[in-house]
């Protein structure tokens, strides 16, 4: 604010300095001079130089000029355009001097004036003015450029103004409107005393959305803004109020001040209100309450240092302070962060696909000093958390220590490291696998070549019995990486039984990611050695297509169940675009036994693509089961209504028999029908891997009528043995209606 108010106290100078030329016309200078000379007299003591191009002056005294520029040190930064001053020459001879307008085609703002310690003094051409009356000030275009906000700026200004010599004052009040999209209106009171230089200011802005104080402080969701200011003094000491409101609520509000003091001048604000809605989103929910902001800092004259003496930032559960000097040029800064919250709060770290979405945190602690140079600043963070929750997972007793130089990973000289510990368990989703929980420890070391690349070095992380250690690099200023994990552990617990049983014993994992310029992700050299199974995968993903292979050996599938014994070697690709990609997979097994009985040449293929729509593909299963053929068979389509249906379905395991095929609509219920025969069932036995005896036959008939779906099934069998039971005979016809909904069965058994 005390930037952006030196602005409109330099612009405001600039007209209302340009009111005097009418007083000063009949000077024997020329009109160059005199413009240039009245206008640099008024600004020189903010040590900054004024060049006026094209000037002229009528005979009747009107003034034009096609470029005004304002420069400081670093170059122009503002400039007035087509600059127009009419008035009635003999109005002089009256008690009130008449300027009928006083208009500038375009004023553009492009950067921040660099400050100035510059003493002020008052201008000759500012004293002894005649009462004066401004029929009408336009400025057809005020324009505030993309380099001070996100966006580009363009407004309309519209008013009137007057001069009185006792007491010496000048007003002018104006209205802005926004030209280049937007709602936004601003309402300005200027008062000027030309002697003391002590300017009055009343604004009030009222922006529909996306407006220019939304994006100035960079305020989330885009609400409507009404913002008043009033500010009293000259540039190099004023005291100002201020109150926000977003969408018609009032959110903040508090007080400013510049003052002149022996060592230099100083800024200080005391505000009230919900901070949150300008703060990162990292940490905006620790401030949703009400919340105080107090601060003072020290600049120094002549320097580029500031000290400041204290910035709190707090309400009854959160305290975030800093103090210490700030050095922008030079080594010297030495600035003391520290963060206290005592209250479990919202901490969002990210909110996109895959990420660990938001995390509530209690008992958080940090401290972050920063020293030397802000350039190359040196910094070490310390901190510590009761508690971290997020949908992933569960951290207590969490514990930071980090060190480094500098703040941004993309740029040159940058180093960070140091140890993270914590307790992980199972989150808010209860899906993190049991081999990724228990204690914790991550010791990490990282830097920024001259490439800005940033490399990993010296990096393991330790969660339970898993060790890996990580290498690799990353280039921050365009999202690559390439990253290598080595890791170890011994019977993992993923919370699939599946992979658990092939898990058992001493696993190793090895493998590459890297992402490049377009997005694209490379799996490399992935690999799973364990006792019971060994695995490659490697490929890619984008956006928009995918083509992983993955390669397995099942060296024991008694891995998989007890009563398999022998080998299989497995082979998936799976290519095309992402919303649709193709599946193919083959599964060979060697030395298979299943109960006891052996099953030889058995071969699985599979074609599946995989889309959410329109799925569809083809199974084939066979082998010998005791020099018994085995084949099964079925084709999965799906018809341009959304109706899915498994066709061809057979299946044969020696005398053993089941055909049919089902189908199952986008809505209502589905209908088919299934046959079985099998006239000895120790034929199929081994396959169930269970031990059963007997025969057994069944129709099974799927039906709709309307949305009501029905189940007929008639079965007989006789001499059935299993573990456990045993069944003479058996048979049954069996009515079922309203399949989906309120079942009513009836029939006999």
């Amino acid at each position: 604010m005390r930037r952006l108010l030196t602005v409109m106290g330099i612009a405001a100078l600039a007209l209302v300095g340009a009111l005097s030329l009418p007083f000063v016309a009949a000077q024997n200078q020329t009109a160059q001079g005199l413009v240039e000379g009245m206008l640099q007299d008024i600004l020189s003591s903010e040590g900054r130089r004024v060049v006026v191009e094209d000037v002229a002056i009528s005979i009747d005294g009107d003034v034009t000029a096609s470029r005004i520029e304002i420069h400081d040190g670093a170059g122009v930064w503002l400039v007035m355009e087509k600059f127009s001053l009419d008035w009635q020459p003999l109005s002089l001879l009256s008690s009130s001097l008449k300027i009928d307008s006083l208009s500038v085609d375009r004023i553009g703002i492009q950067r921040l004036p660099e400050s100035s310690d510059a003493k002020a003094e008052t201008p000759a051409e500012l004293t002894g003015l005649q009462d004066a009356d401004i029929a009408k000030v336009t400025i057809s275009k005020f324009e505030i450029s993309e380099h001070l906000v996100d966006d580009e700026f363009t407004f309309k200004i519209e008013g009137s103004g007057s001069i009185k010599q006792t007491p010496p004052e000048v007003k002018l009040e104006l209205q802005a409107d926004r030209t280049n999209g937007g709602d936004s209106q601003l309402l300005a009171k200027l008062l000027l005393d030309p002697l003391s230089r002590n300017l009055d200011v009343d604004l009030r802005l009222q922006e529909s959305s996306s407006g220019l104080v939304v994006n100035l402080l960079n305020i989330d969701d885009e609400p409507a803004v009404d913002l008043s200011v009033t500010a009293k003094g000259t540039i190099e000491n004023w005291a100002g109020q201020f109150a926000l409101k977003l969408n018609d609520r009032d959110v903040i509000g508090g007080t400013s001040e510049i003052r002149t003091v022996a060592d230099g001048r100083r800024l200080t604000i005391n505000a009230d209100g919900e901070v949150g809605p300008f703060l990162s989103p990292q940490i905006a929910a620790f401030f949703d309450d009400s919340t105080q902001l107090t601060g003072s800092v020290l600049f120094q004259p002549g320097k580029s240092q500031a000290s400041v003496e204290r910035i709190r930032l707090g309400n009854e559960l959160v305290q975030l302070r800093a103090s210490g000097p700030v050095d922008w040029s030079g080594t010297t800064t030495n600035l003391a962060v520290e963060l206290r919250s005592h209250d479990e709060r919202s901490l969002v770290l990210s909110r996109t696909e895959g990420s660990l979405g938001d995390i509530s945190a209690s008992d958080l602690d940090a401290d972050l000093l920063i020293t030397g140079s802000l350039q190359a600043p040196k910094w070490t963070l310390s901190g510590s958390a009761q508690d971290l929750t997020s949908d992933a997972a569960q951290l207590t007793n969490l514990s930071v220590k980090l060190q480094g130089t500098g703040f941004a990973p993309g740029l040159v000289d940058f180093t960070a490291g140091g140890e993270i510990s914590a307790e992980i368990a199972a989150g808010k989703s209860n899906l993190l696998p049991k081999a990724l929980t228990g204690q914790a420890q991550i010791r990490f070391s990282a830097k920024t070549d001259e490439e800005r690349r940033l490399s990993l070095s010296d990096t393991t992380l330790t969660i339970g019995s898993a060790k890996m250690a990580l290498d690799g690099h990353a280039l921050p200023h365009n999202g690559t990486f390439d990253v290598g994990f080595n890791a170890s552990t011994s019977s993992p617990s993923t919370g699939r039984l599946l992979f658990d049983r092939l898990l058992q014993g001493d696993v190793r994992l090895a493998g590459r990611i890297a992402k490049n310029e377009t997005g694209r992700l490379a799996l490399s050299n992935w690999r799973v050695n364990g006792e019971k199974l060994s695995a490659a995968l490697q490929g890619g993903v984008d956006e928009a297509s995918l083509d992983l292979t993955l390669k397995a050996d099942l060296l024991d599938l008694s891995g998989l169940h007890a009563d398999a014994t022998g080998s299989a070697n497995l082979t998936a690709t799976l290519k095309g675009a992402r919303a649709a990609p193709e599946l193919e997979f083959l599964a060979i097994g060697k030395g298979v036994t299943l109960m006891g009985t052996p099953f030889t040449e058995p071969r699985l293929e599979a074609k599946v693509k995989l889309s959410a729509d329109r799925p569809a593909g083809d199974l084939t299963f066979t082998g010998k089961l005791q020099d018994l053929p085995v084949r099964a068979h079925a084709v999965l389509e799906t018809a341009p209504d959304g109706t899915r249906a498994l066709r061809d379905l057979s299946v044969a395991s020696g005398s053993a028999r089941l055909d049919g095929e089902l189908s199952l609509p986008s809505a209502g219920p589905p209908t088919g029908r299934l046959k079985l025969a099998a006239p000895n069932l120790r034929d199929v036995a081994p396959l169930l891997l269970m031990q059963l005896a007997g025969s057994l036959s069944a129709d099974i008939n799927l039906e709709r009528t309307g949305d009501i779906g029905r189940l007929r099934a008639k079965f007989s069998g006789a001499d059935i043995t299993s573990e456990g039971f045993a069944v003479k005979t058996v048979a049954g016809d069996v009515l079922i209606d309203d399949l989906l909904g309120r079942p009513k069965a009836q029939g006999d058994i």
